[in-house]
């Protein structure tokens, strides 16, 4: 919501009048986290970087976070995986940028690049096939922000694996001289939508132009599908003063898909400590633990 004044003044005669417009101290600049993890104002930069709190990830929790992100970053492309409740997804940004190699995005978090190697989704025929991807074990209620980095800046960054872009993830931590405790759940149900229309009257038949022989025997396709749900839940604790802050957390996400046999279950613990040595000149702040 927002508020706007106007203010009517009744002139005596036609002079000349001067107006001075005040700045408005309530206004801030956009401020987002750079590649080194400082943070500046987004018109000071020299590239591209689009910015996504972490609320955004937080409104609609799914088991893969990555998935709250379509739709929201432009020039960005978010193709989630086929295999279901926690499957990977694939970044792309601005387009695919070779028919050979993979056109996914870097991932940075916390300023460490990680490699965001999938997994098998499991043993037979279909065992090489992609199940989830190391970014999905992350828990979303942890991210503060994501920030996309696009174009010749972020491989000037990071080197040639960011040629397809960065996607920059800043961790929470403790807060100063303040205590809270932040206790969620989210949960969702799905089900198949539209089913086709099957011809159960007839059976089958070795005729070209017969319909077979009357049966009693129906099959509904809904009954091949089951009621999706995806369960999460997360207590976090944020405390601190100004020479040492704690963030701690916890959550639980079990996701199962509207086919058989399609689960996905994470459990995640967080531990972060920042202190200040030395009159704040030595900061220690590894990245998080979970």
């Amino acid at each position: 919501m927002k508020l706007i004044f106007s203010q009517t003044i009744t002139l005596a005669n036609a002079q000349p009048i001067k107006v001075t417009l005040g700045e408005d101290t309530q206004v801030l600049d956009e401020v987002v986290v750079t590649a080194l993890g400082i943070k500046r104002a987004t018109k000071a930069l020299s590239y591209n970087v689009q910015e996504v709190k972490g609320d955004e990830l937080t409104a609609v929790k799914d088991a893969n976070f990555m998935n709250s992100l379509s739709g929201k970053v432009a020039g960005v492309q978010i193709n989630s995986g086929a295999t279901g409740a926690g499957g990977a997804t694939r970044v792309v940004m601005r387009g695919m940028k070779s028919l050979t190699k993979d056109n996914n995005a870097l991932y940075v978090i916390d300023g460490v690049p990680i490699f965001n190697t999938g997994k098998s989704g499991g043993e037979g025929l279909f065992g090489e096939m992609g199940g989830s991807d190391a970014v999905a074990d992350l828990n979303p209620d942890d991210i503060a922000s994501i920030s996309m980095m696009t174009g010749p800046s972020a491989a000037a960054l990071y080197g040639s694996a960011a040629a397809n872009g960065v996607v920059l993830i800043t961790t929470k931590k403790g807060q100063t001289e303040k205590t809270t405790i932040t206790v969620s759940n989210s949960t969702t149900f799905s089900k198949a939508y539209i089913m086709p229309d099957m011809q159960n009257r007839y059976g089958t038949s070795s005729g070209l132009f017969s319909w077979g022989e009357l049966t009693n025997r129906r099959y509904n396709p809904s009954d091949f599908f089951e009621t999706g749900s995806n369960v999460i839940n997360s207590v976090a604790l944020s405390t601190g003063n100004t020479k040492n802050q704690t963030y701690l957390s916890a959550s639980t996400t079990n996701s199962g898909g509207i086919l058989p046999n399609n689960s996905y279950n994470r459990y995640n613990f967080t531990a972060r400590n920042t202190t200040h040595f030395l009159n704040d000149k030595l900061l220690w702040n590894p990245p998080q633990a979970s």
